[in-house]
């Protein structure tokens, strides 16, 4: 199967999903908002969080792969993106922000400073814990991070 069969399977599948649980896909870029508004009230009357859908997918000593933190924007960012403005970091912030993560990268081939994030199972037991580090030039710690993360956590 080619990766257009996969992603059409994949759609189908989803929207398949979403329909069994009262949400629908946008098929407009203005709907977006809609669609994440939708999504926000599935999941606070689930009381679902990433950790609760991590247990079911991770091991003992696994892990997510890193994706960017968007935890360091300003509600700007999030009403532009989402129509919400109950997330991010309050505007008068962004002086800061831009001095902390800069949007011109420091070196070619790397994006600049940003927060990575990962979810890691340390025991059977546990839900898994969420691991942000920063992603800085030069050094590809992702790995090293994790690893010290279960590590450190084996005596608990």
């Amino acid at each position: 199967m080619g990766v257009p069969q996969v992603r059409a399977s994949v759609s189908a599948a989803l929207a398949k999903a979403l329909k069994a649980i009262g949400v629908t896909l946008p098929t407009q870029a203005h709907q977006r908002p809609d669609l994440y508004r939708q999504a926000k009230t599935t999941i606070d009357r689930l009381t679902l969080s990433d950790s609760n859908i991590f247990s079911y997918v991770l091991n003992e000593g696994e892990y997510t792969a890193p994706v960017q933190a968007y935890r360091y924007q300003t509600q700007n960012a999030f009403v532009e993106a989402l129509a919400d403005s109950w997330l991010g970091i309050p505007d008068s912030f962004q002086l800061i922000l831009n001095a902390l993560f800069q949007s011109t990268p420091p070196i070619t081939g790397h994006p600049g400073y940003r927060v990575l994030m990962s979810y890691m199972r340390t025991t059977p037991l546990r839900e898994p814990i969420r691991v942000e580090c920063f992603d800085l030039p030069d050094q590809q710690q992702h790995k090293q991070v994790m690893g010290l993360v279960y590590l450190l956590s084996l005596p608990y």
